[in-house]
């Protein structure tokens, strides 16, 4: 039962590490359609 347990969460683990992945890439694609990056930065400093 504990190796059962150990495949699931290693399953868990390597599908949370594939979500973030694509969390990543989607934000660097939202950053280009929308251009958050070409906003120019605070400068009332």
């Amino acid at each position: 039962m504990d190796a059962r347990f150990d495949r699931i969460e290693a399953r868990l683990d390597h599908m949370e590490h594939q979500f973030n992945r694509l969390q990543g890439k989607m934000e660097v694609i939202l950053k280009a359609i929308i251009g958050l990056g070409d906003l120019p930065e605070d400068e009332t400093e």
